[in-house]
């Protein structure tokens, strides 16, 4: 028995296409023809008759077609057979709003995927999340979504923390707004912190914010913050933040 092509298998559906301006030239006369005839020559087949093909093609691309054609990677012909209604999505960076529901579901689909117990992102990695530009898009932010995961797996937690994002920091410039206390490369003129400073400086954060939140009361940050009393007073000395809540009105 004969198997079935992708496009005859999507008969009376959609066929979805990604990265069309990567096909071959060869690929897109083959293409063209389809979108022309509506008919296929089932694989493996020599003798049988073409077929009818009733399919929906969508077709994506992150490049600019219009400069394929002019180089000649990309059919002006199959160009126009395609082009019928254009959707532009703006990159990720445009539509920062989006990234907290993108990672919600990316979430949601690796981790059933990996089969992680994985069952919670904590507010400020989404906060981190939506202060980079992501110049990957999509993709990028699922391929960084996976790595947190794995690395919050391996670690033995069932929420991804921000601590979690910091050990991959060497890959990806993510410089939360939420943290002034860091400057950007660009502000700097220097490469990213160390991942210690950079943690030193999330926890001093932490401790200050929830110091103030619990006005003062140690006891009830250190129980929020699951640390010893002791613990943080160490860590109060360490950052200065005691000589903070004697300025503090």
């Amino acid at each position: 028995m004969l198997s079935k092509g992708k496009f005859e298998l999507a008969d009376k559906g959609t066929i979805f296409l990604d990265e069309i301006g990567e096909m071959p030239l060869s690929m897109q006369a083959k293409l063209l023809v389809f979108l022309q005839e509506k008919e296929i020559e089932p694989l493996g087949s020599q003798f049988s008759q073409p077929k009818k093909i009733d399919v929906r093609v969508i077709a994506a691309t992150n490049q600019d077609l219009k400069k394929r054609i002019s180089e000649g990677h990309f059919r002006q012909d199959l160009y126009f057979r395609l082009n019928v209604i254009n959707l532009t999505l703006p990159p990720l960076r445009k539509r920062k709003d989006d990234i907290a529901l993108l990672t919600g579901e990316l979430f949601k689909k690796i981790n059933r995927r990996l089969e992680t117990p994985i069952n919670n992102i904590e507010p400020e990695v989404i906060n981190l999340f939506c202060d980079y530009d992501w110049p990957g898009n999509v993709r990028e932010l699922e391929n960084f979504i996976e790595k947190t995961i794995i690395v919050a797996n391996m670690e033995g937690y069932t929420s991804i923390k921000v601590e979690h994002i910091l050990k991959l920091i060497n890959k990806l410039t993510l410089i939360p707004a939420a943290y002034p206390e860091i400057e950007t490369p660009a502000q700097a003129g220097y490469n990213l912190p160390t991942m210690k400073t950079y943690l030193n400086l999330c926890e001093k954060r932490l401790i200050r914010e929830a110091l103030k939140d619990m006005k003062g009361d140690k006891n009830a940050v250190a129980k929020a913050l699951d640390i010893h009393i002791s613990a943080l007073y160490k860590k109060i000395n360490k950052y200065g933040l005691n000589k903070e809540e004697s300025r503090s009105p």
